[in-house]
């Protein structure tokens, strides 16, 4: 006899965390990545535009992280104001991880207020 089960990989620094069936679950470890990752990439943001940085390279090597980690954070710069406020002052509106925020970006602002589907799917 077999048992079929749904479930998705969640990594989490070290933690394994099963989530069975479609539930949404965000835990708190989740949502504070999610703030740091945001706040992280909006500084580097501002310290290639200001000239503290002058490339991705000197960035990474500046936070001690590798040019590739900077540049796929770098996306979240593109999250507008709006998005941010409503993940604030939502916990529902967070997705599930950072790796799941990172894969639904959309780069125009009003796609992103269209629902909070479009970054917290």
């Amino acid at each position: 006899m077999w048992i079929e089960c749904h479930f998705r990989h969640i990594q989490q620094g070290r933690a394994l965390r099963l989530i069975v069936g479609n539930t949404n679950i965000t835990t708190d470890a989740s949502r504070q990545a999610i703030l740091k990752a945001i706040a992280r990439a909006r500084l580097w943001y501002d310290q290639l535009t200001t000239g503290q940085a002058t490339s991705i390279a000197k960035l990474a090597s500046i936070h001690g992280v590798c040019p590739r980690f900077v540049r796929m954070h770098m996306k979240l710069v593109q999250l507008s104001p709006e998005s941010i406020e409503r993940m604030l002052d939502r916990s529902d509106s967070f997705p599930p991880s950072l790796d799941d925020l990172l894969a639904t970006i959309p780069m125009n602002w009003n796609v992103q207020l269209i629902g909070s589907s479009a970054i917290s799917a």
